[in-house]
């Protein structure tokens, strides 16, 4: 049968434990949902349409379903940049660059590059609203952004969706070894079949380094600006470097022996609730999730975060179905707490580590040696295995920046 994931992540293969494979409707098609009949896991790669929810409930298959219904909707790049607008208007309250999605807002825009002096330099930066490992990314100085967006919207009409969103470029960014870098944080919303929302951020994440020495001067080679590029494997090993991917705790340890910065992970957690909080409130105006007796719901989103050479961080997107392909060590580290702790928290301790474990394949022995090692995601003693150590709860309150 098939595997959940298509081959990419923590694929569940038979005869680890049984499950089964269920098609429900989704807008613009149906996927389908695998449940681990166990323990009543409804796992979904997309988010279902309510009419889907409605039959998991119905048919009372699952009791805990690991996507929000909608939720691919709530964040996408302009929906974010709009969920912050709209919770004030103070977009640099949520420590995210000035946004502007095109072609609606393209009046906007222009008005706004206008006002600066022709002698001031800014950088913009521009990305599809669905894009995807940095494919479509470009960097223009302030003088070219119009022309940019006129090219880039060319052809699409006025009632249609916004195709990018253009957004200022942070040009004065940290770096590890004179590259750029990002920050992978997962944030889990969980809400309960009884019981309140609940945010929470894991401890470990990661940071992707762009595949070339950062240059604010060098703006054709997006090998300098963007750190989530996706190569072609033989093309891949051409370009890239030794390291490209690096554990955060490490980044962040760095960043305070180096750069003196120590409030970046108070900073992180800062957002990440607050981001949490808006994307729960959008949910809650879309639906109803009470109309769904017995099911719990839960979410892992992937909020990728630039940090200044200031030390202040900027949210730059939020991803609803982020890649848990573990295909390193620091792959490894990261999703594996990430989906641990999240299934223990949601589901009881134990939980994650019989799961993340009945996925792996006996190929992969080296991969369950490094959970199990001592400092690894379950440790070495038998009875340390509860993964909610690896998160911590976050709530939407406020944080001085430092200057």
């Amino acid at each position: 049968m098939e595997s959940p994931a298509d081959g990419d992540g923590f694929a569940c293969e038979d005869g680890h434990f049984p499950w089964y494979e269920l098609s429900y409707p989704r807008r613009g098609g149906k996927l389908r949902a695998y449940v681990l009949r166990r323990h009543r896991l409804a796992l979904v790669d997309k988010s279902l349409a309510p009419a889907g929810v409605r039959r998991l409930a119905g048919e009372r298959v699952a009791r805990v379903v690991s996507r929000f219904p909608l939720c691919d909707e709530v964040t996408r790049k302009c929906s974010v940049a709009r969920m912050v607008e709209r919770a004030g208007g103070a977009r640099s309250r949520y420590l995210t660059p000035e946004t502007f999605c095109v072609p609606s807002e393209a009046e906007a825009l222009a008005a706004r590059v206008g006002r600066v002096s022709s002698n001031t330099e800014e950088l913009w930066i521009l990305k599809p609203t669905n894009g995807s490992v940095g494919q479509g990314i470009r960097v223009v100085r302030r003088g070219g952004v119009m022309e940019a967006v006129r090219e880039i919207t060319q052809g699409v009409l006025e009632d249609e969706e916004d195709t990018h969103v253009v957004q200022r470029y942070v040009e004065n960014p940290a770096l590890v070894a004179g590259r750029k870098f990002d920050l992978r944080v997962y944030g889990l919303l969980v809400k309960p079949a009884s019981g309140e929302w609940r945010s929470y951020i894991c401890k470990e994440g990661y940071a992707r380094v762009s595949k070339q020495a950062y240059s604010a001067d060098t703006l054709e080679d997006m090998d300098v600006h963007v750190t989530n590029r996706c190569f072609p494997k033989e093309e891949y090993f051409k370009k890239a470097p030794l390291i490209d991917k690096l554990q955060m705790s490490a980044v962040l340890s760095g960043l305070v022996v180096e750069g003196g910065h120590r409030g970046v992970w108070e900073q992180l957690k800062s957002s990440t609730g607050r981001i949490l909080a808006l994307v729960r409130l959008d949910l809650m105006g879309k639906m109803d999730l009470a109309t769904f007796p017995g099911i719990s719901f839960y979410q892992l989103f992937g909020l990728d975060f630039l940090v200044d050479a200031a030390g202040r961080v900027h949210l730059m997107e939020i991803n609803s179905n982020p890649n848990m392909g573990a295909g390193s060590p620091v792959d490894i580290a990261a999703k594996a707490q990430a989906v641990a702790g999240a299934l223990d928290l949601v589901m009881g301790p134990g939980t994650g580590k019989d799961i993340v474990l009945g996925c792996l394949s006996g190929t992969q022995e080296g991969v369950q040696s490094q959970l199990f090692a001592e400092g690894g995601v379950f440790g070495a003693d038998e009875r340390a295995r509860d993964a909610r150590h690896c998160y911590e709860e976050v709530t939407e309150g406020a944080v001085a920046v430092e200057s």
